[in-house]
């Protein structure tokens, strides 16, 4: 059976790869409010997929200085570095790591980033 590709309501959809089981996606204020609640998603096509996916956003140490999340907003305190311009639109890799990937367009809004983040090993 071939799963359909996962879509968000909140995100950088163009983002999401056709293999991807679970992704999560936001649609952040930039540069000075990141992640609101209600503008935020998570799909998985399995349950085990989406507790992986998000044990490795949240991050596992006590204060969650590990998680992907985290490590995201600090990469967008300087996003020009990441090649992301408000009024441009273009893709870029916000964080990487050996498990996963947060990627991230302004599509030229001026105002926001679209991000969704996935495991790669899925």
């Amino acid at each position: 059976m071939t799963e359909t590709k996962l879509t968000l309501a909140w995100g950088y959809n163009a983002g999401i790869p056709a293999e991807a089981k679970a992704v999560w996606g936001a649609r952040l204020i930039w540069p000075d409010d990141f992640v609101i609640w209600d503008h935020q998603d998570l799909v998985a096509h399995d349950d085990e997929s989406k507790i992986a996916l998000i044990s490795w956003l949240n991050g596992t140490s006590y204060f969650k200085e590990d998680g992907a999340i985290k490590k995201m907003i600090n990469a967008l305190k300087t996003p020009i570095t990441l090649g992301l311009h408000a009024s441009k639109p273009a893709e870029a890799v916000i964080y990487e790591d050996d498990l996963g990937k947060i990627v991230g367009n302004s599509n030229g809004s001026t105002g926001y980033v679209y991000v969704c983040g996935y495991l790669k090993w899925e």
